[in-house]
């Protein structure tokens, strides 16, 4: 019982721990509400907010360039690209492809340099990578073309053991087996060669006794029947 109510406590505050480090590790975005700027967690980001940026910050949401200053993203984690793009204030077709969007910041990328504001269009499953997101969730997973043959044996391997217990069975039953011997039967049993329970021949005058191969001369050599008689006990 000690043990127990000691685990319980010790294990109540680990998770009091991880929760405080997940919280600490938690992004958080500089926006500008009421005229003025604060910090916020990145989950309270809703559209129209506004973006502070600096080099170092985790963007917290999709949002439009409305002011730049040599910025530079890292975008590695959205469209691969390992080097850091530039970012200014611009208007694109809208047939552009994302990763040239250069008046956009994006939900996960990193600020590599430059300053810059930008107004929130996005958040949360409503952004690009959450929308990569959604269709990793909904993408049907299709067997591989080995675990397909895998399977395929597997199928062959259980007929094939299934149409044997069977025929053993129905030969069995033809043999008017009973029912309950049939399923012993595969139990297996040891082997007569081996079987240690049969008496071999002894030399103590019981069943058995008289061995040929144990009271002939010949087993000791010819030395032995040179013997005289009294040595070798025969008289």
């Amino acid at each position: 019982m000690l043990n127990a109510v000691i685990g319980f406590f010790q294990e109540f505050r680990a998770e009091k721990a991880v929760a405080s480090l997940a919280r600490l590790a938690a992004p958080k975005a500089r926006v500008v509400r009421n005229g003025r700027a604060q910090v916020c967690a990145a989950a309270e980001i809703v559209a129209g907010d506004i973006l502070l940026l600096d080099a170092g910050d985790l963007v917290a949401a999709d949002a439009r360039l409305i002011e730049a200053s040599s910025l530079r993203a890292n975008e590695v984690s959205l469209t691969g690209e390992s080097q850091p793009v530039d970012k200014s204030i611009g208007i694109l077709p809208i047939e552009t492809p994302l990763a040239d969007h250069s008046n956009m910041v994006f939900l996960g990328t990193r600020i590599a340099g430059g300053s810059a504001r930008a107004l929130v269009i996005a958040a949360g499953m409503g952004t690009e990578l959450g929308l990569s997101a959604q269709l990793l969730e909904t993408a049907e997973k299709d067997a591989t073309p080995l675990q397909k043959r895998l399977d395929r044996i597997t199928r062959y391997l259980l007929g094939a053991c299934l149409g044997t217990v069977a025929l053993v069975f129905l030969l069995g039953l033809l043999r008017s087996a009973v029912l309950f011997e049939l399923f012993l039967s595969f139990r297996g049993q040891p082997s007569r060669g081996c079987d240690s329970r049969r008496p071999a021949g002894r030399r103590d005058g019981g069943p058995g006794a008289g061995n040929a191969a144990h009271d002939s001369p010949q087993r000791f050599g010819a030395p032995y029947a040179r013997r005289p008689a009294v040595l070798r006990g025969d008289g």
